[in-house]
């Protein structure tokens, strides 16, 4: 560029001033920070002029040729020096020396890239900009749509709309399965629901048969337990209304009449406890207590069969949370059973655990700590028909007016009225063995 715009100019003001004042005056002109011009002469007014700073193929005029140019680049300077020469005329010539400096060029370079750097980035930016709107659009946004469906399919909710995604990609696909899927699961419901409502009708069904299976059981207990004591009565009543009595054996019939009044009182007071529960008084209770004091009444029984019973309290219990006066029937209850069924000379072994489980009446149940009350004994034991009926209301294996089957029965009431169950392990001429679980007093 210096070469086409400064090199003719040069030529023109020689040729113009006859001179070297305004040829001078051009070189020595203010010129643009950075940039300088001097003139070597290589041949002035017809004399040849030296300078060991030119190169050696401008020393000679007639070897100057206008279009060499070279060029010396001083790169810890930031400098490039070029070398032009100028023939002038036949008497005149030489090189022209011009300095620049490269720092321009390198601000330039630098700030060139940074604005294609800057520029690159915008464009990425605005790129990533655009892509990200249009993927949320097109995934983003139906994505988020199917995972609130499917989140509302996993908590029951299959009310929501269909989400109608076009096109026949991936998600259009995923909208279909997740569709296809909540129609599945609401005919599902629907089927488990139907089939719960049959469920419960049978249920209410069979609990109608059964509530008039233990109707009719119980108006057979109450026939058979009061048809005996009533026709004793009555014969005794026809003896005595006979006049054919003598003193002393009509105060043996009403002695006889007597008692079995006193038994239909006893036998309708434990109907009645049965059936009708007083309400519980319950406080904390100390289970070893009740368990101590109806041995001592029960004693005389034991005593009679020459039965040892053996009661181990060695392991230390919590209180539990009850009615006193119904846990000892259940205690006396459940010993006497044990008296009857052991025979001469047996013996019964009564022992407490503390554990952790679930009710097992209970569906829902969690574990909890429970109080375990065992009373064993190696008596006749019983079969599985047996033991599947032993807790029904007038249910005995003992001889007519030896018991009302009713004891059993009333253990299984007042036990599930204090939040606990019972247990029981038997086997046939073996023994029986019945678990009291009761919780303690603080997770009642």
């Amino acid at each position: 560029m210096i070469k086409n715009t400064i090199v003719p100019l040069l030529k023109q003001s020689w040729l113009e001033s006859e001179g070297q004042a305004q040829f001078e005056h051009l070189i020595e002109a203010s010129y643009p920070e950075g940039f300088n011009m001097s003139w070597v002469w290589v041949r002035k007014n017809g004399t040849p002029q030296s300078d060991n700073a030119l190169p050696k193929d401008f020393a000679n005029l007639e070897t100057i040729d206008d279009s060499q140019v070279k060029n010396d680049f001083d790169l810890e300077r930031e400098i490039v020096t070029s070398y032009i020469p100028i023939k002038l005329d036949n008497s005149n010539g030489g090189v022209l020396k011009v300095n620049e400096s490269l720092r321009p060029l390198r601000n330039f370079s630098k700030s060139s890239m940074m604005r294609t750097v800057i520029l690159t980035l915008s464009m990425i930016c605005l790129g990533a900009i655009v892509t990200g709107i249009f993927g949320y659009r097109m995934v983003g946004f139906p994505v988020r749509k199917l995972q609130e469906k499917a989140k509302k399919i996993g908590q029951g909710d299959n009310s929501t709309d269909r989400i109608i995604i076009g096109g026949k990609g991936e998600l259009s696909e995923l909208s279909d399965s997740l569709e296809t899927l909540s129609k599945t699961i609401e005919e599902g419901k629907k089927s488990i629901i139907e089939a719960h409502e049959e469920k419960l009708a049978i249920v209410k069904q069979l609990r109608h048969t059964d509530r008039l299976k233990t109707v009719g059981g119980l108006a057979s207990g109450v026939a058979h337990e009061m048809g005996t004591p009533l026709n004793v009565i009555s014969g005794r009543a026809s003896l005595i209304s006979s006049g054919k009595l003598d003193s002393d054996e009509i105060r043996e019939s009403a002695d006889i009449i007597k008692s079995e009044a006193n038994r239909l009182i006893t036998i309708i007071q434990e109907l009645l406890n049965f059936a009708r529960r007083r309400p519980l008084s319950k406080g904390p209770v100390e289970l070893n207590d009740v368990v101590k004091h109806t041995i001592s009444m029960l004693q005389p029984m034991l005593t009679k069969k020459h039965i040892s019973l053996e009661l181990n309290s060695n392991k230390k219990i919590p209180k539990i949370e009850g009615d006193e006066n119904q846990i000892q029937q259940v205690v006396t209850n459940i010993l006497v059973n044990a008296i009857d069924a052991t025979p001469e000379r047996g013996r019964i072994v009564l022992d407490y655990d503390f554990k952790t489980l679930a009710n097992p009446n209970k569906l829902d149940s969690k574990e909890h700590e429970y109080v375990v009350m065992n009373i064993e004994d190696n008596g006749c034991g019983m079969d599985d028909d047996l033991k599947l009926k032993i807790f029904d209301p007038f249910f005995t294996t003992k001889d007519i007016g030896k018991g009302t089957g009713l004891g059993l029965s009333i253990v299984h009431g007042i036990i599930a009225e204090h939040h606990g169950w019972v247990q029981l392990s038997t086997t046939l001429g073996k023994g029986s063995k019945f678990s009291i679980f009761l919780p303690p007093e603080r997770h009642v």
